[in-house]
């Protein structure tokens, strides 16, 4: 997956699309969700992002391909970029749809918005409103997947199925591997740590890329700067990547367990048993508790960590297709 070209970053924001309609960062016209294209290279990816006027802002989604949608949800401090193997080569089966969280990405969020999970599903229902799309497959990873998860009992009847990879789950936030991160936002100051390996992407790979990534050299100084660069450059983001982390709850996730118990939706568990942040003992609270895993087999990746999604890309796409092939 080249990640080397950063030429066509963004450095501002676009124009307000009108009346919920997508907008292509400098372009006027919208792309049609049924073309297919290599996004991963970021100057593709890139150019393939549009916006979606929402009452919570302004929301960056990367879409592709055509057929039932499929909507994959990032984790922390990423993007839709997380998905770009994912949306490249599911694009012939799927209208495959990678959104940018609020507070993170290419996300533009209102004075004063929310960043809760609860808040964060609400925002991709109305995002997929204002798109069009009524049912769709849904994909999470890390904070992403706490936010599938609200997503799946909110509106159930609109998820056709759930792909859940390590994850926030039930009263495991933060995860006790986090509580310095976890510390460093409530004080205001996570930001600077990004800042600090913007600088120095040897500290990053050795930091956060040793704990997310079981090999870190994927950890690119460009890759850091598609990621952390967005969120960083201004001191309205700055403050948004500590809130993105303080003001998240475990008690939201806690309180669907009755709801995620009557979730009959086909699920399917994808999991890291390396992760030092979500053990494998989530994975099989997450079978137990779903209704609809308790019939499938958790597909455990050995020596992988959080991102593997990202890193074992391959892989995680082949058990993705056929998870939709069985539904199909």
């Amino acid at each position: 997956m080249n990640t080397n070209d950063s030429s066509n970053r963004e450095s501002r924001p676009q124009m307000m699309s009108k009346e919920n309609k997508l907008q292509p960062p400098g372009e006027g016209v919208q792309k049609s969700p049924a073309e297919k294209r290599d996004l991963n290279l970021y100057a593709e990816f890139s150019a393939a992002r549009q916006f979606v006027n929402t009452k919570f802002g302004r929301v960056a989604v990367v879409e592709n391909g055509s057929g039932p949608a499929a909507v994959f949800l990032h984790g922390f401090p990423l993007n839709g970029y997380h998905w770009r193997y994912q949306l490249t080569e599911l694009a012939d089966s799927r209208r495959c749809i990678a959104i940018d969280l609020m507070g993170l990405g290419h996300t533009e969020v209102l004075p004063g918005q929310s960043l809760t999970f609860s808040a964060q599903a609400d925002m991709v229902l109305s995002t997929l409103d204002a798109m069009g799309v009524e049912t769709f497959e849904l994909v999470g990873n890390d904070t992403g997947g706490a936010v599938a998860q609200m997503v799946a009992v909110k509106q159930p009847a609109r998820v056709r199925s759930l792909v859940l990879t390590n994850t926030d789950a039930h009263d495991n936030y933060p995860p006790k591997a986090l509580s310095l991160v976890h510390d460093a936002a409530v004080a205001g100051t996570l930001d600077e740590l990004f800042l600090g390996f913007l600088d120095n992407p040897e500290l990053a790979r050795q930091g956060m890329g040793a704990l997310v990534y079981e090999n870190p050299t994927i950890l690119t100084a460009d890759l850091l700067d598609i990621y952390l660069s967005p969120i960083t450059k201004n001191e309205r983001r700055r403050k948004q990547i500590n809130e993105y982390i303080a003001t998240q709850d475990a008690s939201e996730t806690v309180a669907i367990k009755p709801d995620l118990e009557k979730l009959m939706l086909p699920t399917l568990i994808l999991w890291a048993n390396a992760d030092p942040f979500f053990g494998l003992e989530w994975a099989h609270w997450l079978k137990r508790t779903i209704s609809g895993a308790q019939d499938k087999e958790i597909i455990e990746f050995d020596q992988a960590k959080l991102f593997f999604t990202e890193e074992r890309a391959a892989e995680v796409t082949s058990y993705i297709r056929q998870h939709w092939s069985v539904i199909d």
